[in-house]
This record gives structure tokens, sequence and C-alpha cells, in this order.
């Protein structure tokens, strides 16, 4: 293979062959090769072999033009640096094309991992998925997701904490599933102590005179006696949302738990709720008087029906209604989970120990030491039909008037 030092002048100066490739190769940089196509397209190159190994490799360093020759022998001279100590740059850049994505590596991640997962916890996954990570990093190669990635992802919802930190996790769980199954070939987890955002915990109750106003809104909604903003009059609000909303009160369950619940885990007779998939596991609530009445007025179906049934079988939407049916009671910064909240709240006032309370709310430390049969003990049936007997006899006001919306300020 003849050489001589490659010079701007020579590489300007190169031919191109009628046929086949020309190679120059470089007296300074044993390796460094400028070939040049029959087309007269010049492209560096390094020729070079792995120690160890008998096979010779080429590595394609950029095209002159795009590179310069200096650039060409700095490149050149950073990979003989690293193939002295065993690594092979050609092979893992064939691999790196190969790799796979953000995207599809997310995607296996959710596949894969599913079972481990709850039902409700693996939607969650998937949306955030979905609607948060692939759209930001899908197109990056797993194994080349930096920690700056991670950092300008993250930043991009530091106005909201809580999803931040969610997102975070997940990442850096996958992240961590990654490194095991070697798609990060440097071991490294670019979340790793990554400072989570601080925050700040809520916990609001309502108050009776805002009981009270919740249930004449639920009123005027349930019979179509509201307006607008613009004093037009609506349509009924669906059976569906003003019963999960009196339930969500009464009893303190979760929304999904009263969304999904089905027929074949409501006991009326024993007076309490079976729920097979909680967040805290399978779990049995106390049912009220006040919750009872209002689950043997709705129409009752098959036994693995909800309760509470949406559109082609998938989950009643009770967001619109809620949030219409707050404003109407002048509640714009209530959750529904904050629905929760007041029933462990005026547990507490009633002077119901946190036992009870915890009973109540099917807390996960109370079921090592509390089965069914327990679950719906006198303390804790007493305890339900006491605190829901408050909030249902707050909420039972009936108003024959249209209640005006309440307006923003």
């Amino acid at each position: 293979m003849a050489t001589a030092r490659l010079t701007k002048r020579v590489v300007d100066a190169a031919t191109a062959p009628r046929t086949g490739d020309r190679w120059l190769w470089d007296a300074e940089v044993r390796g460094l090769g400028l070939k040049v196509t029959p087309t007269g397209r010049r492209v560096f190159a390094l020729k070079y072999r792995v120690p160890g190994q008998r096979a010779t490799r080429k590595l394609t360093l950029g095209t002159y033009g795009a590179i310069t020759l200096d650039q060409a022998r700095s490149m050149a001279k950073q990979a003989l640096g690293r193939i002295a100590t065993g690594q092979d740059p050609a092979r893992e850049r064939a691999q790196g094309r190969t790799a796979p994505t953000m995207a599809e590596a997310l995607r296996d991640y959710l596949r894969d991992h599913h079972g481990r997962w709850k039902t409700r916890t693996a939607a969650e996954y998937a949306k955030q998925v979905e609607e948060y990570l692939i759209p930001a990093l899908g197109s990056i190669r797993v194994q080349d997701l930096s920690r700056a990635d991670v950092g300008a992802f993250v930043r991009r919802f530091g106005n909201t904490p809580v999803l931040a930190n969610r997102l975070l996790a997940l990442l850096s769980a996958f992240c961590t599933a990654a490194v095991q199954a070697g798609l990060r070939p440097d071991g490294v987890n670019p979340c790793r102590h990554f400072p989570r955002f601080k925050e700040r915990s809520r916990t609001r109750f309502l108050t009776g005179e805002e009981l009270t106003r919740l249930g004449a809104a639920l009123t005027a909604a349930e019979a179509g006696r509201w307006n607008n903003v613009n004093g037009e009059p609506l349509p009924p609000a669906p059976w569906q949302s003003i019963a999960a909303v009196r339930l969500l009160a009464l009893t303190g369950c979760r929304r999904g738990e009263i969304l999904d619940l089905r027929w074949a885990e409501v006991d009326l007779e024993r007076g309490h709720l079976r729920l097979r998939d909680t967040k805290s596991g399978e779990s049995v609530r106390p049912l009220s008087g006040a919750a009872r009445a209002i689950l043997e007025g709705l129409p009752q179906s098959r036994p693995d029906n909800r309760v509470l049934p949406g559109t082609k079988g998938r989950r009643h939407e009770i967001k619109p209604a809620w949030m219409a049916v707050r404003r109407l009671a002048g509640l714009d910064d209530v959750r529904l989970h904050d629905l929760r909240h007041t029933v462990a709240s005026r547990s507490q006032h009633s002077g119901h120990s946190l036992l009870v309370t915890g009973s109540l709310l099917g807390h996960r430390n109370l079921q090592t030491t509390q089965k069914y049969a327990h679950l719906v003990a006198d303390p804790v049936q007493e305890a339900a039909d006491r605190v829901a007997g408050e909030i249902e006899a707050l909420m039972s006001g009936r108003q024959t008037q249209t209640v005006p919306l309440v307006r923003r300020r």
C-alpha cells in the first residue's frame, strides 16, 4: 500500500478513476486514507485492525468538504487511541444504527412489565409514555440518552412538580431496566440522583357550608335546573356523574374505585363493598344507609357490569359534569379526591380513632390485621353511618328554583 503525506493540494488534485475507487494513504497517520470515487467524491476513512484480531476494518470519518484534512487526522488519532484499548469504532457505529430508539424501547418496556403492575397503574404509565416521554425523547437512541436530555425534559414541567416527579420516576425505572438489558453499554442511568421537584402537600376538605352548596348544585344539575354562564338552561347532568359524586362524598372511596365498581362487588344486604382491585389490593368498605340508598336506586345489571356504566363498555367520563357542578357550587378549587379528605376529616372531628378512620377509607396498613368481617365490625359501621349521615344531611337540601352558575372572579 503506497503512502505519501496527504496535503490539501494533494487532496484537491486527486483525480477520479474511471472505474472502482482510488485510495490515497497518509504517511503521517497510519491507516488514514482518502477514497476518491468515479463521481469525484472524496471521503476520509481509517483502516485498522483491533488488537488480537486478524481482520481489518474501515471506519468512515467524513466527506472532504464537510470535514477538513486536519479534522480527519484528529478524528483518526482519537479512533486509534480507542482501538489501542481494544475498542472497535466501526462495529460500535454499526450497532448504534440498529440500537433501539427510546420510543421503541419504552413501548417494549410497557409490554414486558405490564403484568407486574395493577391495571390502573399500567394505564397511567402508558398514558405518560405516549403523551409525554415519546414526543420529547422518542427519537433518541436509548444508549445516547444523556443527563442533559433528562434535565431538558424535566424542566418543561417545572410548573407541575408532581407530574415532573412522576415522569422522572418512570423514566428512571425504564433506564434501570435498559441498563440491566444491556441497552446502555456505559451501564449508567442518567436519571440517578437527579434532583426531584419540591411538592407542596395539599389537604383540602369541605366545610359544612360548602357541602350544603355542593348538595344544592348536584340537585339542580340532576333536575336540569341550572344555567350556563350566559344564563342559558343546561340539560340534566348524566345520572352516572351525579351518583358518582354522591357516592364519593358518602363513602370516602377513591374516584377509580367508584367509577370501576362492579355490581358483583356490591353487597347491599350486608352493607359493604368488596373491592377486588384497589391501590391497597383487595379491600372491604362499609356502606352507610345513605350510600346504600343511592345504590339501591340505580339501575342494576349483570354482576360483571359497572355500577356506573360509560359508553361502549368504558369507564364513565365524570370530569365534564364535575367541573360544571363545582363551578355551580362555587368550589373551583375542590378536586374529587378532596371528598375523600372530607370523609376522613369529619370522622376525626367526630372523635373516631385513627384505626377506625383508616378502616373506613381502606388504608393499606390495616389490611394485614383486618379481614372482610372485621372491616364491617360495629365501630367501623357506626363510623360509616355517622359520617355519611352528617354529610347527607348537609347535602340533602332541596331547591326548586334555577341555581345560577357561580362566576369566576
